[in-house]
């Protein structure tokens, strides 16, 4: 258990297991559990390969904020507005 979860608070802890639920990881899985210069490899030819597809899945289909549906319709965003109006 990471000195991160151990910050969060009830509401916080639940979110946090499910967002790694989603991912198919347990809290023995922690991401912010890991010591960096164990793990971090440094030679970018042994790095996976990432393309446009991985990318646009990650940003796109996992879930987030925004739906699908919004997404199209973004427009009627609040930042948006805000932006095309001035602000």
């Amino acid at each position: 258990m990471s000195e991160y979860y151990k910050k969060l608070d009830a509401v916080a802890h639940k979110r946090y297991l499910e967002k790694l639920q989603l991912l198919d990881l347990g809290i023995k899985d922690d991401p912010y559990s890991l010591a960096l210069d164990a793990i971090f490899i440094d030679d970018i030819t042994k790095w996976p390969k990432v393309e446009y597809g991985h990318i646009f899945c990650y940003f796109i289909e996992r879930p987030g904020v925004y739906t699908k549906k919004q997404l199209l319709n973004w427009k009627s965003l609040q930042a948006y507005n805000y932006f095309f109006s001035g602000h």
